[in-house]
């Protein structure tokens, strides 16, 4: 439902009230340079839905850094008759669209925010541990309607999102959480700075008997002159997916596609996304549409996704997967290049081609010039 078709009235409290057991006050804990209430607040005040945000706190502290937020900071719990919802001050990883789908979601009763969790037991039949899912009531947040007894329902949420800084071990999840989230922003201005570094070369315009590399680091970290023959112009961004490919690449209309073959390598860096195989296949057949549609005679080769060794974040399985359906989707509009030969018997890419399992070794590369020339010659 959209928001402004949302007639309910809604109040929001930010509940920082602290457990006199504690041993830390995890509302005013430093992480990477806000409190963890400030991240609460700044999600919860950028809602247009309430008509009123309380901050519940006895903190005299947490008081006066609040008064740069529009709440009304209070001492006691406030004496409600409208709709609320109760959002903890160290839900940090909590989002807008969270809150704004369990509102609209939300009919009257009590919602309680949960999240799936695995808990083993014994199947003495089987003789072995089975993993099974059950939902767990979260802290993040509860709303409670003007009939807090007619029923209760559930919002899940995400891991990341139902995290809620109660202990020490939490928070030093917390900071690793927080530093990826880091990392993915500084990772996104370093494929920023390196698209502007090759500026030249994606627009570069080549009268004949070129070959246009585009893809991630696998491509731009390949220090080929040429393949086949053919000169090569590498449009290759290293950290890249294909959907930042289309996004920072194709629709400001950077790459010139007037060489006579263009070389794909994409899908590697899609995967730690959260993405289905199938947004994945559909955006890189946008870089296929692109091509195409800016130079209808090239030649397109696409090299599927190569295996990894000991990367939990882009686990073979899931390569292996997306591969076959690579196979069935492209196979008859693009030419496919095996990659099976870097990888061993048990299906893990081989130790001498990669430098920490993912990215090529020299000895790698060698393969890879020889596998894609292969290709050309069919």
């Amino acid at each position: 439902m959209p928001i402004n078709q949302y007639d309910k009235e809604f109040i929001a409290i930010i509940n920082c009230q602290s457990d006199n057991q504690q041993s830390y006050d995890f509302y005013t804990l430093g992480l990477w340079g806000k409190l963890c209430f400030e991240y609460v607040c700044d999600v919860v005040c950028a809602i247009t839905l309430f008509s009123e945000i309380y901050l519940l706190t006895k903190s005299s502290k947490i008081a006066k850094l609040a008064k740069k937020y529009p709440v009304k900071v209070v001492s006691e719990r406030p004496f409600l008759t409208t709709n609320t919802i109760w959002v903890s001050g160290t839900a940090i990883f909590l989002t807008e669209k969270s809150i704004i789908n369990a509102i609209c979601d939300f009919q009257d009763g009590v919602l309680l925010s949960v999240n799936q969790q695995y808990i083993n037991s014994f199947d003495i039949g089987l003789g072995v541990f089975v993993r099974n899912k059950f939902p767990f009531v979260s802290n993040a947040f509860v709303l409670i309607g003007t009939s807090p007894y007619a029923q209760t329902s559930y919002y899940v949420l995400s891991d990341e999102e139902a995290l809620t800084i109660d202990s020490i071990d939490k928070f030093e999840l917390a900071l690793v959480l927080k530093k990826k989230k880091i990392g993915r922003r500084l990772l996104t201005k370093s494929i920023l700075e390196r698209i502007k570094e090759k500026e030249n070369i994606f627009l570069q315009c080549d009268d004949s008997d070129t070959i246009c590399l585009v893809g991630h680091s696998q491509i731009d970290l390949w220090g080929c002159d040429k393949i086949g023959g053919y000169n090569i112009r590498n449009c290759g961004i290293r950290g890249i997916s294909s959907v930042e490919y289309e996004k920072y690449i194709l629709k400001p209309d950077l790459l010139n596609c007037n060489s006579d073959i263009f070389i794909v390598m994409h899908g590697i860096n899609d995967i730690v996304c959260p993405y289905s195989d199938e947004f994945i296949i559909e955006s890189i057949s946008h870089i296929f549409d692109f091509i195409e549609w800016k130079n209808p005679k090239a030649k397109i080769y696409f090299i599927k996704i190569v295996n990894t060794n000991g990367r939990l974040e882009r686990p073979n399985k899931r390569i292996d997967g997306l591969n076959n359906k690579i196979d069935q989707v492209f196979s008859r509009r693009v030419s496919l290049i095996d990659t099976k030969e870097f990888s061993d018997e048990f299906g893990d890419l081989k130790m001498r081609y990669t430098i920490d399992g993912l990215h090529f070794s020299q000895e790698g590369y060698e393969t890879l010039l020889k596998i894609v020339e292969q290709s050309l010659k069919q």
